[in-house]
């Protein structure tokens, strides 16, 4: 069953079945009618591998009436960093997502990218269109020579106060993303920075990164929020080893490969 639809428990202990759902216009609950011989318990949940799984439980359902419940599914990206591998957390209550969203809300294809900032802080960007597509380093052998490609553009960007960070960010991340960058974002919480990463597309440099970037300060939430670049750098892909370990060299403006 989805929100909006309607049931109809039917039968006689223990042989009771469910009517197949059928869906009520403009409701956002799920309604089911005890038409059994007695008052029944009803539950909702999930199966899985043929198990239920409930999450809500109630007890003695009167005969002849109907109970109307909602539920909101939460999906949430959770990282755990101190476990031993063969372990599995047995609840994540302890655990701050680094991401979540309410199920329903969600697109038919959605990609959750989940980034480390290689200063201990992980982040996550939510993207719902379809037509998002990740360019990531490639590597090319042509004419039995190893060509290399890929490069990180990595800014620092302030702001004026701690708050305007998420609004900015998550504007910057969907701009930049609809134009081939993968954008990851660190922030430490309480403070007016944050650290923007972006894998340039094939073809594009880091010059350029920051042209676009800057381009989105003039728009949208970041226009009244005005963020501005605190510091710059970047990442030039230099060389890949035979077992796939990539070689990266620092690039700054200075270096022509800024701009190639």
């Amino acid at each position: 069953m989805k929100p909006g639809d309607s049931t109809v428990l039917t039968g006689s202990p223990p042989a009771l079945v469910f009517t197949p759902p059928i869906s009520i216009p403009g409701v956002d609950t799920m309604h089911v009618a005890n038409q059994t011989s007695a008052a029944t318990d009803i539950g909702l949940g999930y199966i899985s591998e043929d198990m239920m799984s409930p999450v809500a439980l109630w007890d003695k359902v009167p005969k002849g009436t109907i109970l109307i419940s909602g539920m909101t599914p939460i999906l949430g990206a959770y990282i755990e960093v101190d476990g031993e591998k063969e372990e599995h957390p047995s609840s994540v209550d302890k655990l701050a997502p680094i991401w979540q969203q309410d199920l329903l809300s969600l697109g038919p294809v959605t990609t959750i990218i989940i980034m480390d900032s290689r200063d201990g802080w992980y982040s996550a960007i939510q993207y719902s269109t379809p037509e998002f597509t990740a360019f990531f380093p490639t590597v090319e052998v042509l004419n039995e020579n190893l060509q290399v490609q890929g490069k990180i553009y990595r800014a620092t960007l302030a702001f004026s106060d701690t708050d305007d960070i998420d609004a900015a960010t998550s504007f910057i991340c969907t701009q930049l993303s609809a134009q081939g960058y993968v954008p990851s974002v660190s922030i430490k919480r309480g403070d007016t920075e944050a650290t923007l990463e972006l894998t340039v597309p094939p073809g594009g440099s880091c010059h350029q990164a920051e042209v676009d970037l800057t381009s989105c300060f003039e728009n949208g939430v970041c226009a009244a929020l005005s963020p501005h670049i605190k510091g710059h750098g970047g990442e030039m892909l230099q060389d890949r080893t035979i077992s796939g370990v990539a070689v990266w060299a620092p690039i700054s403006p200075c270096n022509p490969e800024w701009s190639m």
